[in-house]
């Protein structure tokens, strides 16, 4: 049985964590900490639901560490005796059988199974499509791994940290609550595998992310699809700032399979052949991690001024700083926007940024005059390309990012004084200085509003979208969009945030490249040969990619195998998902729900009656 329990847990934290973000450190640890962990006083805790209180900490004398006590809310799962609940089969054996109920296992004996399952069996297959006696098998082959059971618990034993437990199936309505996989897939039934443990189709709880950027309460639709999706233990909080929902396998906020809360890592790990020989081998996914992670951003307030490493600098900073780099892998991302946009990405071109520095003298003060006048040298040459433009973008870039504050603040507050009093000169432009004012109001004295004179600003519509590689400077600004990267969260910021500020790292590590915004924009391509509405968004990284599909109501499309996994997300009305032998498997989805296609999985996607059916779907596949 489920339970909201509050709960109390005592964190241990190094000093190398104390700092600023000592209280993300200490969320973070409490649900590594506690989730998929069991006591035999309040059971399995399968998600922590909300922290209520962190203590202010106590220095242990001898160690330096700190001890934090915390309470929390958490759902748990408890068996009781005499419950009567649903599990998968895990092994069979001459004894019984044991069966997976969630994160309990459950041992059925010989004896507590119903005598006459050959009974049964001719019972079923006569009404369901009268074959002959002669077919009907033993409850041995009835029941087999992975078949889904329905038993009661008839007692439990209970230690310190595990809860043990022995089931009956031998009373009225309980026993195999399907046909076993291998009987089923003989006379082809439908079944309900959608629920199952091994389907290969099955939705899963995503998590929610609030930072200090996102949108308030209902305006979001991170807070939207998760309340709509009916996200265990979510419901919205109408001050809080909802930025991010995460989809996936990342370690610091993992998705779980649905149903039975089981983390997703652990159920992919459990059945590899849900990610796929070929992408196990190419990404190292062997132990249930996604090459990917996929995400919804809802942005009210302009992120921090930022790259992510390439995989060589993100395993040098995780090695070196473990607290702040949480792992080791790089992060290319690719944005599709499904509101209006807005973002600043990568160097404007040298003659743009040339433009600004002779026109706005607030910002060429920030500058040394010679790097000043060899950049607007450079850019005024034939060929302002290759090591020197490189050179001349990372000495300018340098030179603002490390402006002393007795500099650059008197500067933002004239030029900020001037942009109020619509005082614009030619070539700045109306778009630059509503940018400004907006970065200036909500980060007041920060360098990084400079960074306006020298990234890109482009607007994107709902289905356009932008990648940003490794060592690109961006910083969105506004708007909700579908994010996939590959699987990681090492950000290095230098502007616009209360966050760490790693300036030095961020300078050595930009791939210094101006260009033009459209060199960031993906156009999509159908997914289809056919005449498909579906439309895919290929980067150049191979750790994943982004079909979006559109249905009208009671229209449906399919969608060929790919050879690796895929997590889709409902933005736009309702319908279903239907795989198997002539579509007998059907899951039912609507508006926020979130769900898994494993490796090899065709799917047809059906709209509902009512609007057009919008998803998303990420994936990857080696070729």
């Amino acid at each position: 049985m489920f339970f909201i329990k509050e709960l109390t847990h005592t964190i241990l934290l190094h000093p190398s964590y104390f700092g600023p973000r000592m209280l993300s450190f200490l969320e973070s640890k409490l649900y590594a900490d506690v989730e998929g962990t069991c006591s035999g006083q309040f059971g399995y805790i399968i998600a922590v639901v909300s922290i209520l209180d962190i203590g202010k900490g106590m220095v242990l004398s001898g160690s330096g560490q700190a001890e934090f006590i915390t309470r929390y809310r958490a759902i748990v799962f408890k068996p009781f005796k005499g419950e009567v609940v649903d599990g998968v089969v895990n092994n069979v054996n001459k004894m019984g059988f044991f069966a997976d109920v969630g994160p309990l296992n459950v041992f059925v004996s010989h004896q507590l199974i119903h005598p006459d399952m050959s009974r049964m069996c001719h019972s079923a297959a006569h009404v369901l499509c009268l074959l002959p006696a002669s077919l009907c098998i033993l409850y041995t082959k009835i029941i087999e791994k992975n078949t889904r059971i329905r038993l009661k618990i008839v007692g439990t034993r209970v230690d310190a940290t595990e809860i043990f437990a022995i089931g009956t199936i031998k009373e009225d309505h309980l026993g195999t609550s399907r046909l076993s996989p291998s009987f089923r897939r003989f006379i082809h039934l439908p079944t309900q595998s959608s629920m199952a443990s091994t389907s290969p189709v099955f939705k899963i709880a995503p998590t929610t992310q609030e930072y200090d950027w996102g949108k308030v309460g209902r305006s979001a639709k991170v807070a939207q699809f998760a309340a709509a999706s009916k996200l265990p233990g979510f419901a919205i909080n109408d001050s809080a700032t909802y930025a991010e929902l995460w989809m996936g396998t990342h370690p610091k906020s993992p998705s779980h399979v649905f149903f039975s809360g089981e983390v997703l890592s652990k159920h992919l790990a459990s059945h590899p052949e849900l990610v796929g020989e070929r992408v196990a081998a190419r990404f190292d996914a062997s132990n249930g991690n996604l090459p990917f992670l996929f995400k919804v951003l809802s942005i009210e307030k302009a992120l921090s001024i930022q790259s992510h490493p390439d995989k060589a600098t993100a395993e040098k900073l995780h090695a070196e700083h473990p607290d702040i780099y949480k792992d080791p892998n790089h992060k290319p991302e690719m944005t599709i926007a499904i509101t209006p946009f807005r973002a600043m990405c990568g160097f404007r071109p040298l003659y743009s940024i040339a433009t600004s520095l002779k026109s706005t003298p607030e910002f060429a003060a920030l500058i040394p005059e010679t790097i000043r006048e060899a950049f607007i040298s450079l850019s005024d040459s034939d060929d302002p390309t290759g090591p020197a433009e490189k050179a001349a973008l990372k000495d300018l870039f340098a030179a603002v990012m490390t402006a002393e504050e007795s500099i650059f603040k008197p500067q933002l507050e004239a030029l900020v004084k001037r942009y109020t009093a619509n005082q614009i000169n030619p070539n700045e432009g109306n778009d630059l200085a509503e940018l400004v004012l907006r970065l200036n109001s909500q980060f007041p004295g920060d360098i990084g509003v400079f960074c306006a004179f020298l990234l890109n600003y482009i607007t994107l519509n709902p289905g356009d979208a932008i990648f940003l590689g490794a060592g690109e400077p961006h910083a969105y600004v506004s708007g909700e969009c579908m994010e996939c990267m590959a699987n990681s969260d090492n950000v290095i910021r230098a502007g616009l945030t209360p966050k760490l500020r790693d300036i030095p790292n961020l300078v050595s590590g930009l791939t210094y490249s101006a260009s033009e915004p459209a060199k960031h924009v993906v156009v999509p391509s159908p997914f289809s040969d056919n005449d498909g509405v579906s439309t895919l968004y290929e980067p150049p990284v191979p750790e994943f990619s982004v079909v979006q599909v559109k249905l009208g109501a009671g229209k449906e499309e399919a969608h060929r195998a790919v050879n690796g996994p895929s997590i889709a997300i409902i933005t736009g009305g309702s319908g279903a998902v239907q795989w198997g032998h002539e579509n007998s498997e059907r899951l039912d989805v609507g508006f926020g729900d979130v769900f898994f296609i494993g490796a090899g999985t065709e799917v047809s996607l059906r709209a509902g009656g009512g609007e057009d059916l919008v998803v998303y779907r990420a994936f990857v596949q080696a070729d």
